[in-house]
């Protein structure tokens, strides 16, 4: 006979399962599902990624032979309305904190990566912007982050490096 087990009792009140005041866990939640994907599509193309400090700029190393140590930046979006485009935004921080969001800096990052949550997809795109928008039919390409890691790649010099 089974009995009613208390498996994650203990884990009720930890701080991981408590949303926060300002209400931003499914935020972080959601950054944390686009870095797993984006590692799993670096991992899948045999490199060796490794994921950055919480709050740093950068959320992704990898270290690719003859280029050096590529610094990545992920941003991921669910497109609950199923639009036709999806926008990216780039800025750091949270709105609701005592230092608020802000811009990144030119030299903070070298790829931004663009996940579409849905699809576990992930989109490369060389150097910081403010905001990428690609069309969701991007996303459908195969092997498109393949395709546009490598573009990326061409654009860096193996001079600048972390």
């Amino acid at each position: 006979m089974l009995k009613n087990y208390d498996l994650f009792g203990e884990l009720v009140h930890d701080d991981v399962f408590v949303p926060n005041q300002k209400g931003n866990t499914r935020d972080i939640r959601r950054g944390e599902m686009a870095e797993y994907i984006t590692l799993f599509a670096l991992g899948a193309m045999e490199y060796d990624p490794c994921q950055g400090p919480r709050s740093g700029a950068v959320d992704i190393y990898v270290d690719v032979p003859d280029v050096g140590v590529v610094r990545i930046q992920v941003k991921g979006r669910s497109n609950k309305r199923k639009e036709k485009s999806v926008s990216f935004g780039f800025k750091r921080g949270f709105h609701a904190t005592q230092t608020g969001s802000y811009d990144y800096e030119e030299d903070d990052f070298d790829i931004a990566a663009c996940v579409l949550l849905p699809a576990r997809r992930v989109i490369f795109s060389h150097g910081v912007k403010r905001s990428i928008t690609y069309r969701t039919k991007e996303f459908e390409i195969p092997d498109i982050e393949r395709i546009t890691f490598d573009q990326c790649l061409e654009k860096l010099s193996p001079v600048r490096r972390a």
